[in-house]
């Protein structure tokens, strides 16, 4: 890997998923069952990013989405903290269009394969 790709003029940003998922184990000789950690839902980022079609990154990460390709990901986090993925993008091509106040915007997600390693400053 060479670098990372910068996501231009993020104005919103959104996680989902990644909450804990459990399992029930019923020991034959017990009466009562346990609920046992078995691992994390998958995890996804949403943003709207500014809609610039002459922005070579915009373009880059419309043609990750048209291939399926898969890309290393850091997202540098308010106070310095950083979070490392790997996974799919998927990036809007059409602009969604609001109200005089609101700036054109694309819609951009990326969808973590495995977990996401967070570091703090």
């Amino acid at each position: 890997m060479s670098g990372w790709v910068e996501f231009p003029q993020v104005l919103s940003i959104i996680t989902n998923g990644g909450g804990i998922k459990y399992g029930t184990v019923d020991p034959i000789g017990s009466r009562q069952a346990t609920k046992q950690p078995v691992g994390f839902d998958a995890i996804g980022v949403d943003m709207k990013i500014g809609y610039d079609p002459a922005n070579a990154t915009i373009t880059a990460l419309q043609g990750l989405t048209r291939t399926f390709s898969k890309a290393a990901f850091k997202l540098v986090l308010p106070g310095g903290g950083r979070v490392y993925g790997y996974g799919n993008v998927a990036c809007s091509e059409f602009p969604e269009i609001g109200s005089k106040e609101t700036p054109l915007q694309l819609s951009a997600s990326i969808g973590f394969d495995g977990r996401a390693i967070s570091y703090g400053a």
